[in-house]
């Protein structure tokens, strides 16, 4: 009697363990694996600048990221990318752009993150063809160069935090200095989207650097009720109003001022638009600016 229900429990004990075992690999093959990052090869950088018809100057690499300077017909721009595993996705961390214009030198970067990077572009076809090494100054101690190979333009990292890019000096093959040009400290915009409906696809366009150059376009993407973007690139300075594009119910939606006649960039570094959408409301006069804050003087 004591034999068989011995061998009873010994069997269930057996059973429980086996059912264990089981359950704990079946549960390490269902875990979802950790994602991580890497940089894209070239042949997604060149599937990436296809589909957004844009022609690669130069990149750069950054860590798990890489940046990329490019041209279009009408404005330059730098994308930073990185590629999640295993999924494989590539997809852009930030971006800026800027139209182009008669100005000798283009800069545009960005100051967060660890590694903060300016790409300059040389727009003087003298300048270009003379330029061997470019030179930034981050303050009147400190300096980051880069040579040319050539190219019409460069991205320069700095190996660590810095409050602004101040002047790029162009460099020829005998050390002599070309043309320098003073930057101003670089602006930044997020927004805040204090409506109880989703934006989706935002861009916020602000006026070009010159009368005649095209509006400077910054991407946020969707933003959802009630949160708040990172901070993005304004090249051309952020202004107490903008236009703005987006998409509802699959349609693009233009949103436009009247002029910037008479208008400049506020005094500051980092602002924060509070935005709401009322989509009842007819296109053209959906999205609301309540309020610019600024975050950093």
């Amino acid at each position: 009697m004591f034999a068989r229900s011995w061998g009873q429990i010994k069997n269930g004990l057996v059973c429980r363990i086996v059912i264990l075992v089981v359950t704990m690999l079946f549960a390490s093959a269902c875990q979802i694996a950790t994602p991580t990052f890497r940089p894209p090869n070239q042949n997604e950088l060149q599937t990436f600048a296809r589909d957004r018809n844009i022609t690669p100057i130069v990149d750069k690499l950054l860590d798990d990221s890489l940046v990329i300077l490019y041209e279009t017909n009408t404005s330059f721009g730098y994308y930073l990318l990185r590629v999640q595993e295993p999924q494989g996705l590539l997809s852009a961390v930030s971006n800026g752009s800027a139209a182009k214009s008669d100005q000798p030198i283009l800069t545009i970067g960005q100051l967060t993150g660890t590694q903060p990077f300016v790409a300059v572009v040389i727009q003087d076809m003298t300048l270009r063809a003379k330029t061997i090494a470019i030179e930034i100054a981050i303050d009147s101690q400190n300096y980051l160069t880069s040579t040319t190979d050539g190219k019409s333009g460069v991205v320069i990292v700095s190996p660590s935090p810095v409050q602004g890019w101040k002047t790029v000096t162009l460099y020829d093959a005998q050390g002599r200095g070309l043309y320098s040009q003073s930057g101003n400290p670089l602006q930044q915009l997020r927004v805040l989207n204090r409506g109880s409906e989703d934006i989706k696809g935002l861009t916020i366009l602000f006026p070009g650097t010159t009368a005649d150059a095209e509006a400077v376009r910054i991407e946020f993407g969707d933003v959802p009720a009630d949160k708040t973007t990172d901070y993005r690139n304004a090249t051309s300075g952020v202004y107490r109003y903008s236009a703005f594009a987006y998409t509802l119910d699959g349609r693009l939606i233009n949103q436009a001022v009247m002029d910037w006649v008479g208008e400049s960039p506020m005094k500051g570094a980092k602002f924060t638009y509070r935005l709401e959408l009322n989509s009842r409301k007819e296109p053209g006069g959906q999205i609301q600016l309540i309020e610019v804050l600024v975050d950093e003087p």
